[in-house]
């Protein structure tokens, strides 16, 4: 049971990864993808500082589960690491965010600089999303419920799959940003949600850190997603009237 969802997620995962790449090199040239395959790779990278960081709780989790003190011990653990991947990501993201024309212009030329930096930005946020979201992912394979993380990515797939056709289409290197960045907040949203719920953990720090900071921002995501998408069907729309 717990490897067959397990492999569910692991299946999926790479799928999600790659989907708007597959579906970004169908739709534009395929010299025009390398300014958004370079940044995603370069934002990527943190995700093997949260990997590391989180792989070491494993062990220590699945040690807790079951025992007469996993509760506090628990709760004190999860805060603690918390509290860790915040201050590692937050600082490097608004670095990223903050410099990405002149890293891109450093590292690879004006021409990336003056045509990945936006899309730069977008992934840098992404992925601060997803390093932080490998937290409570690991901590429901640590418990034994990667059947709710293969069931949800189940659902993911899809969803993700059609959102990327119908911003990548009409918006190009943004549309495929702006999808990712709007899979990987879901992301984040739903696992801590979850282990908020499941594991009766309350979210600490990152509750917080929700409602003076990112929620904000992530109000304003949905509601760029939500005008990207009417936009491309009204012009749909139009396209077959006339």
């Amino acid at each position: 049971h717990f490897g067959g969802w397990a492999m569910v997620s692991q299946v999926i995962s790479p799928l999600l990864q790659y989907s708007e790449r597959f579906i970004l090199s169908g739709t534009i040239a395929t010299g025009i993808v390398a300014f958004y395959v370079v940044p995603y790779e370069v934002a990527s990278k943190m995700l093997v500082l949260s990997v590391g960081v989180v792989s070491a709780l494993f062990p220590a989790m699945s040690e807790l589960h079951g025992t007469v003190g996993f509760g506090k011990e628990f709760k004190s653990l999860y805060n603690q690491s918390e509290r860790l991947l915040l201050f590692m990501f937050l600082p490097i993201g608004a670095v990223l965010v903050a410099f990405a024309p002149e890293i891109l212009r450093v590292w690879i030329g004006e021409e990336f600089a003056r045509n990945g930096s936006t899309v730069f930005e977008i992934l840098a946020i992404a992925f601060v999303c997803c390093a932080i979201s490998q937290l409570p992912f690991t901590i429901l394979q640590a418990v034994g419920r990667s059947d709710l993380t293969g069931k949800y990515h189940l659902i993911e797939l899809p969803l993700y799959i059609t959102l990327c056709f119908m911003l990548i289409k009409p918006f190009g290197l943004i549309g495929a940003g702006v999808s990712t960045l709007t899979r990987t907040t879901a992301d984040v949203f739903f696992l801590y949600v979850v282990v908020s719920k499941r594991l009766d953990v309350k979210i600490g720090v990152l509750q917080d850190l929700w409602k003076t900071l990112i929620a904000p921002p992530v109000s304003l995501l949905i509601g760029v997603v939500l005008a990207l998408i009417f936009h491309q069907y009204f012009v749909v729309k139009a396209l077959i009237v006339v």
